[in-house]
């Protein structure tokens, strides 16, 4: 996704240990397990986002959510394969004539006829034939992915299957389908990247850990850390030092 996302097993770790110390105890063994999942699934994505360019933290959120849901065999991996991949078309001769070619363009039928193709699907081809205006009522809705289906598509999808059809036919409503999913399944503020919090950043790292700045040009956070230092009473004894020739000894020193 991006050459800059490296992310260390060992710091993991930390975070999943961080995790148990932090959640709410229990004596049920269940409840403390699921306080666990929570408090570590949401320190998960608060702590990853912390490393992602804005346009991926959608991506890592439906990610985390379709694995999760996995686990609990909610998801028909068929069908995600396909909401991740669409339909390609290898030998169009046997493939049915486009009944609506006056606004369903090719790549959108080609994505129908395959999706007719999986079980949970058959027939949806037949459809487009049947209730051509009903199809195109919703096509040309501002908001497909909450709009009723045609016949009797509207009763027989589940979430993951009405995801499918917009991704086949409106994929510019894809994201939306993908945060409504992530809201339904592991809550809003999944959906709700963090803004950086420096106390929060200090609370999760260790004495043993350095945490490092990757920064866009014009952004300096030597002022949130002196902030953060002083709120610590640690003022006295924050060293600043801007690294260039002849100051390498001077920063071995400082951290040693």
């Amino acid at each position: 996704i991006d050459p800059m996302y490296q992310f260390s097993l060992d710091a993991y770790i930390d975070l999943f240990n961080t995790s148990i110390d932090k959640s709410k105890k229990s004596n049920k063994l269940e409840e403390r397990i699921y306080n666990m999942n929570s408090t570590h699934t949401y320190s998960t994505y608060r702590s990853i986002c912390r490393g992602l360019f804005e346009k991926h933290k959608l991506l890592f959120a439906f990610q985390m959510c379709a694995k999760i849901e996995m686990a609990r065999n909610k998801i028909n991996l068929e069908e995600y394969e396909y909401f991740l991949k669409g339909g390609v078309v290898l030998d169009r001769e046997g493939q049915m004539d486009n009944p609506c070619p006056g606004w369903l363009v090719d790549a959108s039928w080609d994505n129908i006829t395959e999706l007719d193709k999986l079980t949970n699907f058959h027939g949806i081809m037949a459809s487009f034939e049947q209730n051509p205006k009903e199809w195109h009522t919703w096509f040309i809705s501002a908001e497909p992915e909450v709009s009723a289906f045609p016949g009797e598509w509207e009763n027989n999808c589940n979430e993951l299957q009405r995801m499918v059809l917009v991704r086949s036919l409106r994929p510019d409503r894809v994201s939306f389908c993908a945060t409504t999913f992530i809201t339904n399944n592991l809550g809003a503020k999944f959906t709700e990247p963090p803004v950086l919090d420096m106390n929060q950043v200090f609370e999760e790292s260790t004495p043993k850990t350095p945490l490092i700045f990757v920064l866009s040009p014009g952004v300096d956070p030597t002022g949130a850390l002196l902030e953060l230092a002083e709120k610590s009473n640690m003022k006295e004894r924050f060293n600043a030092l801007s690294l260039g020739q002849g100051q390498a000894p001077i920063a071995t020193r400082m951290i040693k």
